[in-house]
């Protein structure tokens, strides 16, 4: 009889690392999700703000200099 309560509690045992395991394995892909969004959103900024500097910085050089052609 206490063969069969040690494997019972062995099996429990087992099912909640399993479900533990499962649980950790899913805010992983969470976690990757959101570290994937984040960098999709920061490379979007920067391509944004690049441009945006860029096309500042050129039209602002092409106005200093006398008979540039905008």
């Amino acid at each position: 009889m206490e063969v069969l309560e040690d494997q019972g509690e062995m099996f429990d045992t087992l099912m909640d690392l399993r479900d533990d395991m499962e649980a950790a394995n899913t805010k992983l892909h969470g976690l990757n999700a959101l570290i994937a969004q984040a960098a999709t959103a920061s490379d979007r900024w920067a391509d944004d703000t690049c441009g945006f500097s860029r096309k500042v910085v050129e039209s602002l050089c092409v106005n200093d200099i006398p008979g540039a052609v905008s």
